[in-house]
């Protein structure tokens, strides 16, 4: 597994498996700093885990909707244009309403 990459994410880098690893190696370490100094029951140390696996599953149901919302906008964009209603100047990144060629406009 050494060297195996993940898909690219947007910036064109990526994480190798290896890291993941390493990553959950630390966070495992500083989980058990923390139960050790805090002298943490075996309840309070489930319902933190319990808590944190139930955020996770939340926060990438928002990336979900965050990417379907995206999709829909570019959607929307693109009807418009093809409509001749509005237009997105991609240089400027401003959302123009031009009407460009409507034909039933007043002359």
């Amino acid at each position: 597994m050494r060297g195996r990459h993940l898909e690219p994410v947007a910036t064109g880098r990526s994480m190798t498996t290896q890291q993941l690893h390493l990553f959950n190696c630390f966070y495992l370490a500083v989980l058990l700093v923390v139960v050790y100094f805090t002298r943490a029951t075996a309840r309070r140390i489930a319902g933190a885990l319990a808590g944190g696996a139930t955020l996770g599953v939340v926060c990438l149901g928002a990336i979900a909707l965050a990417a379907a919302a995206a999709a829909i906008q570019t959607a929307t964009m693109i009807c418009c244009e093809e409509l001749r209603r509005l237009h997105f100047d991609s240089k400027k990144h401003v959302l123009l309403d031009v009407p460009v060629n409507r034909p039933f406009a007043k002359r």
